[in-house]
Parts: C-alpha cells; sequence; structure tokens
C-alpha cells in the first residue's frame, strides 16, 4: 500500500526525524502515515513534524485562523462602509450568502495570483473600457479571450441595472479586500490564503540554515502559491516530493495535473514493476430500479465479503448514509464510518427548520396548513409520535385539516391535539428565545431505554443537534440586536446546517473495518474491495457549483481554478483509488424519472471503452421491484364491481387515458372512488395559474370573426386585458375582496405572467386572420354506442373544448398549454397501448388522446369532418416560425374522416374492455409508480 512503502522509505532516507517535515494534503491520510512510519522506527526515537498542509501553513504562519462567520461580520461592515449617506444599504440577510461568494473569491485569487495581478484583476472587471490600455501583461491569446467575454455585453450602457451593479459592486471589492487583509493582520489573524502567502514570507526569510526539511506527499493539484512554496524549497535542497502515480491508468482525466508536477519536481516515489503491468481489477456494474434498493444491493454483497478483506463503501451521495444506517445498525462493530454527513440531513435538523419555516408563515398567530402538513410528515414527527409521545396525533390531525378545508390554524386550536411538549414549540417567541426553546425541547426527549434501531440512530442524531444548536447560538451572539430577525436566524440556519458535517472518526482499531467515506476522504488509502454507492452521472463526479463571482472566462484568462480543474482533481482521486484495489464495483439508480437521469457516471464508461479490462455489467431491474408483476393486484369483475361500473356516469378522456396508463390506478380512482388528498388553496397557488390564462383567453376571444385590426386593437387595450386578468384571479381566489389584492405577491407575478402569455398568444394569431373562433370552454356531452358483454349499451363521453376555429384551410382544434410537450403523433397503436412504460410518451399519448377525442366529439355534434390539432404551448417561442400543430412523420397530421373512424372503433373497444366481466382491473408498474396517490395499496415503491 501507498503509504505504509511511504512511511518506510521516508525513514530509511531520512536518519534525522526529528527535524522533518512531512506534509500530506488531508488530516487523515497524515494520522495514516503517523502509524507507518511508527511502526518502522525503532524507539526511542522522535517522530518528524506529520500534518496536514492547511495545519502548517497556519502554525509556520502564526495566523489565527479566523471564523468564517466572523469573516462574513466583518466583510458586511467593511460593505456597508462603501455606501454615501442615504443610499441604502443591502439587508444582512441578502448579504449573507453574497458574501460567501466574495470570501471564497478572495481566497482563490490570492492563492493564484501576485499583488499586482490581483489589483489588475479588480481593476479589469470595473473598469472594462480601458482593457488595452491597462493589460499590457497579457498575450494576445489572453486578450482574446477576454475581449470574447466581454464583446456582447455592453457593459457602459447604464439602462442595464444589473451590469451597472456588477461593475459598481466590483469597484467596492479591491479596497473592501485591502482592508479586510490590514484588520486581519493587525490581530495576526487570517484566512487560509493569507495563510499560506505569510509561509512562504516567512520561509523565504530564514536563513538557509535553519530551513527545515519537508517531504510532500501524495499531492495532486497545485495551488499557484503552493508551487512557489514547493519551488522555494526544491531549489534550497530542501524538499522531496512522493507524487502517486500509475500510469497504467493515463487514459483519464486523472494525468491533468500530476505528470506536470512530476515534470517540475520530479518523483522520489518510485513506480514498482507490479504497477506497470496489466491492469488486473475486476470490475462490476449494478444498475438498480431506485435509490433505496442500492443499500439491499449493498447487503447481499456485503454477506460474501470476508472479515479480513479491506473494504471501502464509497457514498456519492451523502443522503444515501440514512437509509444505510439500518443496515449499518445491525452490526455496528463490523463498520467505520468516517464519512461526513450534513447536518441539514439530519431529520431532527430539517424538523427545526420547517419548524422555523412555519415561525416565518404565521399569520396573526395562526399556521399555514401546507407548512404544518410538511412538518406533521417529517421522519423525526414520525419517530416522535412512536417512541416518544406514543400518541398516534397525527393522523387524527392531518384528517381534520382536509375534512374542514383548513386554510391557516389557530395555535390554540392545535393545543388539542399536539403532545404538550411538541405544543410548547408551536407557542409565538421573539427569534431570541428559539435556542433555548430548542434545546429544552430535545433535552426533554428520554429513549435511553429502548433497544429498537431507529430509535439509536435518533439518539446519536439528537445529541449532534445539540451541539448544532450550541454552535447556532454562539454565531448568534456575535450579532448586534439590529442584525438580529426571523429572516436572519433562517439564512444562519441554512448556511450552518449546510456546512457542517458530523465526522464519524475512524478508531484506532479499524484495520479490518468496512470503511464508509466519501470519495475526496479516501485521498492516499487503498483499499483491495471498493462498492461506490450512486454511481449515476449526477452524483459521480459530483462537482461543486459554481459559487464564484468572477465570469468563467476572466478566471480563464487569469489562470484562475475553473470547473475543469475541480473535474481534474476528482478524476484522479478517483482513479487512484483503482491503483492497487482488486475489485471495484459500481451501484446506481438506473431508472429515469423527474429527479434523476438514470444515467451511469462517465468514468463508468471510460472503463468500459478502455480495451482489457475485466468489466461485468449485472442487470437487478428484473430481480426487484419489478419483479412484484409476477404477484401483481387484479381486480375481477364480481357482480358487486359490475354494478359500479353501471353508476359511472361518463367516460372523460382523462379517465380513459388514467386506464390506459394503470387499469387498477382507473378502479381506484373512477370505480371505488377512493379519495386522493387535495390541496388546500387559501389565496392561490402558482397551479392555478392555468385556469387563469383560459378564463382570460375565453373572454378576450369569444365566438365570432377576427381580423388583423380586431386583434391589433385587443392587444392595444391593456386596461382591458387587466382588468379581464383581475377579475379571473378573483374568481380563482373565491373572493371579490380587491382591497389588498395589490400586497398579494403571487397577484403581483401571475398579473405579469399571464399578461405575457395573453400577448404572445394574440401576436400569434395574428398570423392565421381572418379567422372565426366557433367556441371557447365549449362543454360537450355525447351519446356513444359501444357493444360490451354481448349487448349494445349507450355511455356518455365528456368533455370541455379550450377552443376551436374555422380558419382558411379548416377546423382548427386549440388547446392552451402552460407547459410544453413535444407533439409528434406516435400511431393509433401506442395511443391506446394500456400499461405503456415511458412517462414522457404517456404524457404525449394523454395530450394527443385529449385532442382526438374533442375531434370526434366535434364530428359528431356539430357534424365537421377535417380537424387541424394545435397546442398552444405559451412557452414555446409562438414566433412566426413556430408551428403549433401536431405532426406525423414529420408531415402536419390532418385528421380526416378514415383517422376519425379508426380512433372511433378503438375508443369504442377500449370503453369496451372497460365494462367487460371477463376483463380484471390489472396493475401496470411503471415509472409513474412513485407519485401515484395509492402506491401505498399496491406496495409498489
Amino acid at each position: 500500500m501507498f503509504l505504509d512503502t511511504i512511511a518506510s522509505e521516508i525513514v530509511r532516507e531520512n536518519s534525522n526525524l526529528q527535524g522533518l517535515y512531512v506534509i500530506m494534503p488531508n488530516r487523515r491520510s497524515a494520522g495514516k502515515l503517523r502509524k507507518y512510519i511508527a511502526k518502522n522506527v525503532s524507539p526511542p526515537n522522535w517522530l518528524p513534524n506529520i500534518m496536514a498542509i492547511r495545519d502548517f501553513v497556519f502554525s509556520f504562519s502564526g495566523l489565527e485562523e479566523i471564523d468564517g462567520f466572523k469573516l462574513l461580520l466583518l466583510l458586511y461592515e467593511e460593505f456597508k462602509s462603501h455606501f454615501a449617506n442615504g443610499e441604502k444599504v443591502p439587508d444582512f440577510d441578502d448579504f449573507l450568502f453574497l458574501g460567501q461568494y466574495v470570501l471564497s473569491d478572495f481566497d482563490a485569487i490570492e492563492k493564484e495570483l501576485e499583488k499586482p495581478e490581483i489589483e489588475k484583476l479588480f481593476r479589469f472587471i470595473s473598469e472594462i473600457r480601458e482593457i488595452d490600455a491597462v493589460f499590457d501583461f497579457l498575450s494576445d491569446e489572453q486578450k482574446t479571450v477576454l475581449k470574447e467575454f466581454w464583446g456582447n455585453i455592453d457593459i457602459s450602457d447604464n439602462t442595464n441595472i444589473v451590469k451597472s451593479y456588477f461593475v459598481s459592486f466590483w469597484k467596492m471589492l479591491l479596497p473592501i479586500f485591502e482592508n479586510i487583509q490590514k484588520q486581519l493582520t493587525e490581530n495576526e489573524m487570517g484566512y487560509e490564503a493569507m495563510a499560506y502567502r505569510e509561509t512562504e514570507k516567512r520561509l523565504k526569510l530564514l536563513p538557509e540554515n535553519e530551513i527545515p526539511v519537508f517531504c510532500f506527499v501524495g499531492f495532486n493539484a497545485l495551488t499557484k502559491v503552493q508551487t512557489e512554496i514547493f519551488s522555494f524549497l526544491q531549489e534550497k535542497g530542501k524538499a522531496s516530493f512522493y507524487w502517486d502515480y500509475d500510469p497504467r491508468f493515463n487514459f483519464s482525466k486523472s494525468s491533468a495535473f500530476i505528470q506536470d508536477n512530476i515534470g517540475r519536481f520530479g518523483n522520489t516515489y518510485k513506480v514498482t514493476k507490479q504497477e506497470n503491468d496489466k491492469i488486473e481489477t475486476v470490475f462490476n456494474e449494478y444498475p438498480v430500479p431506485s435509490e433505496i434498493l442500492q443499500v439491499d444491493v449493498l447487503a447481499n454483497m456485503l454477506k460474501g465479503i470476508p472479515d479480513t478483506e479491506n473494504t471501502c463503501i464509497i457514498l456519492n451521495d451523502e443522503q444515501l448514509l440514512v437509509p444505510l444506517m439500518g443496515l449499518i445498525l445491525q452490526n455496528p462493530e463490523k463498520y467505520n464510518i468516517s464519512t461526513g454527513l450534513s447536518l441539514s440531513s439530519l431529520p431532527t435538523v430539517q424538523f427545526l427548520a420547517l419548524l422555523l419555516e412555519m415561525k416565518l408563515t404565521m399569520k396573526n398567530g395562526a399556521v399555514f396548513h401546507t407548512t404544518l402538513l410538511n412538518l406533521l410528515n417529517t421522519p423525526f414527527i414520525t419517530f416522535f409520535e412512536k417512541s416518544v409521545a406514543k400518541n398516534l396525533f397525527r393522523k387524527k390531525l392531518i384528517e381534520t385539516i382536509y375534512s374542514d378545508n383548513l386554510s391557516y390554524l389557530s395555535v390554540n386550536f392545535l393545543k388539542d391535539f399536539l403532545p404538550a411538549s411538541l405544543f410548547k414549540l408551536f407557542e409565538f417567541s421573539k427569534v431570541t428565545d428559539l435556542i433555548g426553546q430548542w434545546s429544552n425541547f430535545l433535552i426533554t426527549i428520554d429513549i435511553s431505554n429502548n433497544e429498537d434501531e431507529i430509535d439509536s440512530f435518533y439518539k446519536a442524531e439528537i445529541t449532534h443537534t445539540l451541539q448544532f444548536i450550541d454552535k447556532l447560538k454562539l454565531y448568534l451572539d456575535e450579532l448586534s440586536e439590529d442584525l438580529l430577525s426571523f429572516p436572519v436566524f433562517r439564512t444562519v440556519f441554512k448556511m450552518l446546517a449546510d456546512s457542517e458535517k458530523i465526522h464519524f472518526q475512524p478508531s484506532d482499531k479499524d484495520t479490518n473495518k468496512i470503511q464508509v467515506m466519501g470519495l475526496l476522504e479516501t485521498r492516499l488509502m487503498d483499499f483491495d474491495n471498493v462498492i461506490l454507492l450512486s454511481a449515476a452521472d449526477e452524483n459521480f463526479p459530483k462537482l461543486n457549483q459554481n459559487n464564484s463571482l468572477i465570469p468563467y472566462k476572466v478566471k480563464k484568462a487569469f489562470g484562475l481554478p475553473t470547473l475543469e480543474n475541480q473535474e481534474a482533481i476528482y478524476s484522479y482521486t478517483f482513479y487512484r483509488l483503482l491503483y492497487r484495489a482488486k475489485k471495484v464495483s459500481f451501484i446506481y439508480n438506473a431508472i429515469q424519472d423527474d429527479f434523476n437521469r438514470g444515467e451511469k457516471s462517465r468514468f463508468i464508461y471510460q472503463l468500459q471503452f478502455h480495451e482489457g479490462l475485466n468489466f461485468n455489467r449485472y442487470s437487478l431491474e428484473t430481480e426487484s421491484i419489478f419483479n412484484k408483476i409476477n404477484n401483481a393486484i387484479s381486480v375481477e369483475k364480481t357482480p358487486e364491481v359490475l354494478s359500479q361500473l353501471q353508476k359511472i356516469p361518463h367516460f372523460s378522456s382523462s379517465a380513459l387515458t388514467t386506464y390506459l396508463d394503470c387499469p387498477l390506478h382507473y378502479y381506484f380512482k373512477y370505480v371505488r372512488h377512493l379519495e386522493e388528498p387535495e390541496a388546500i388553496d387559501e389565496d392561490i397557488s402558482f397551479q392555478s395559474m392555468g385556469n387563469i390564462f383560459h378564463g382570460v383567453m375565453s373572454q378576450l376571444l369569444s365566438p365570432g370573426n377576427y381580423t388583423t385590426s380586431i386583434l391589433e386593437e385587443k392587444i392595444k387595450n391593456k386596461e382591458e386585458i387587466s382588468r379581464i386578468i383581475r377579475e379571473q384571479f378573483l374568481e380563482e381566489m373565491g373572493t371579490q375582496d380587491e382591497n389588498k389584492l395589490e400586497e398579494n405577491g403571487i397577484f403581483v407575478f401571475l398579473n405579469e405572467t399571464i399578461k405575457y402569455f395573453v400577448y404572445k398568444t394574440l401576436q400569434y394569431d395574428l398570423n392565421f386572420v381572418p379567422l372565426e373562433v366557433l367556441g371557447v370552454e365549449m362543454k360537450m356531452e355525447l351519446p356513444f354506442e359501444i357493444e360490451a358483454n354481448g349487448q349494445k349499451k349507450t355511455v356518455k363521453l365528456k368533455g370541455t373544448i379550450d377552443r376551436y376555429d374555422q380558419r382558411k384551410n379548416g377546423t382548427h382544434i386549440i388547446d392552451y398549454k402552460t407547459g410544453k410537450i413535444n407533439l409528434n403523433f406516435p400511431g393509433m397503436d401506442s395511443l391506446f397501448m394500456v400499461g405503456y412504460d415511458d412517462s414522457r410518451e404517456k404524457e404525449k399519448r394523454e395530450y394527443l388522446f385529449q385532442l382526438l377525442f374533442y375531434a370526434l366529439m366535434l364530428n359528431k355534434e356539430k357534424g365537421l369532418q377535417n380537424f387541424i390539432l394545435r397546442n398552444y404551448s405559451v412557452v414555446s417561442p409562438m414566433n412566426d416560425d413556430f408551428d403549433s400543430c401536431v405532426t406525423f412523420e414529420k408531415a402536419k397530421f390532418e385528421v380526416n374522416t378514415a383517422v376519425l373512424s379508426d380512433f372511433e372503433n378503438r375508443l369504442s373497444g377500449l370503453i369496451s374492455d372497460i365494462l367487460n366481466k371477463d376483463i380484471p382491473f390489472e396493475q401496470s408498474v411503471s415509472k409513474k409508480c412513485t407519485y401515484c396517490p395509492f402506491v401505498g395499496i399496491c406496495g409498489i415503491e
């Protein structure tokens, strides 16, 4: 193993260990190397100074590290001082996240640039027009990169407020940067970049005979200041370098920096011949059909692993640690959890976050129902109900909210439902009282005698939450009274919860334990067996989003780190883990849905495309949730069920497509009439935007003839459009109280959004004048003959058509859409296929089925025979080139009598199947099952 080998080499190459500095990338690897070196020295003897580079620069520089929150406060005070008297200073709450970006940029700039370059960077961004005069130090290529960035942006245009603010902001930053450094230096404090620069300065001021000897072990990408320190020590003959690099894996980005480093500094560590041979590692790929099932697959894999095997589980998504704890707690002595779990992942912290949100949304001492429901459905409340309160209060309260359609619930009303200790958290309190209120509540939770595994988990995590609350109090104590408010409290809470980690430090006796850690924590550690969970591409590599205010191309020109650097570092960490592994397994969720692309990592593809590797793929999809189809729920059509079927008043397009998606879902909803949770609207929801838009358009374009002049007049009449939007908004709210309408933030947003959609639609209609609107929001009910169970029967078809027009080339059925769907008619077969398993195609099918359903009803009711189907998607361009027609085989889909006849026959057969006594309602398993309201009945997870 690398560290073991390095330890013996360092002991062999250095006769005087006492004054030697061994510098490592992180503390974990430093701790490991310390153990290996201790095994290699003969006592009595001094050990070298073995430390992480971050610890070294702070100790050598003499600077005390300033707490990040104190640094934010210092930055805010400096920021305020640059506003003139009378100018509005941004609120502290608004500043907090921006301030983190600024501090991150300060640190990155100082690590990569010298002082003159730093000044030029600030000046460049704040004085764009001086690019040619100021930056003679730039090469022609760098100038081209910078000009390319600003070429399409006229920063001098004062009408562009955002750009003007951006430039003004950057004009402040250089003096702020300099003042903060001055203040910190005077107080012998600093942040990481300052510690590096001070260390470099102090090393260069030392007499040559006083410069210590250094060994730098296991580094990869270096910052400019690190490179300068390393180069100086190398020139003085005071440094040796040990780079962990296996050229067998040079087919990836992992070698992006390491080869340059070896070329510049040499490599004291010699790669053995065995490591240059063919890659013998066995690679296994396990796609599974859900996130949680990864843990089940892992459990089966671990059963076959001997206790003596050196195994590591890599968590690419730390959220998986919570379900993984269930497996770990079965045999806790076998595992060593060294990963850091974000505090925001803890159920108790999530509960407190929602509790705080509830305080912020309270009105006149009443709790908003949505926030309350979210709170009641947290895992913590489930645990509290079962293990602490031992009182099933949740169900009764939730049922009351829905049955009484409660929007806001007074705190006194909740007193009859909630346990006393929990109820105290709902009582109104000052922001300064929250910390004590939370601590008192958690301290009173006593589950010390409970042996349940879940309770054991909560015992530990409540302890961590109390520690988090103590640290939160320290942060809030730094704030003056005028800065402390509920919004600031919430922001500081979120910042701390996201940044703080629970670190389960490894014990000294962890040799044969299974390690659980994040990928970046594996630096310089080697394992025989590596198992990577959540190895889908969105998690692996898991790259941080851009948290910088410096534009990408400016970074490139000035040589600052970019996302490509981050990916190369991640790539090296991964491939280094493979150098000495015997077996590597990738487990990932392969199901594509709204939250997951279902795509395996690019790293897996790289390995698969590389010749000569032993790569196996195990498809577990048929062995997991989908095998439940063999025991699928099937409801026979008993006399009772047939009797219920006879009572169905009509068949709508949505009901029929529900049957096509899943007959069992249709049975639950339309035959058994099982209730689905309904939304409670206290004012209006964003989902109502479609209803309002439809109502506005039906009033603006009522049946009649429309010419260019008529439509243009409607477009110009902005007051009329605003009036109609206002009326529709009030109707949707179910009130006529207009007094406080302008204070409703949702109204302000929807008003402008719907205006934009309306103008866009009317402008688009100008392309088709003259036209006659034949009907809008037209409700239709049509008798329809079918044959079921050997008898003829008349049923009713029912639907509401948004609009249909008569135009030069025929009748056009128009459906307004506030979402976007790609409409290409796939053919009648797929339109009527039961249980079709493709979420996107199902959505398209539902929409196309509806349009043809309307066409058939118009054909039967009005005698119309030929139709063009149109989708007015207001989120589409809807310009002159936009084609809103449904297409078939890249041509406009024209619905004629043949198409209508085919649709009618199939529709008749579909309804006959629904009523057929011999065809049961069977379950269809698909990706949509996750979101089905009846998933709990079916047992599909």
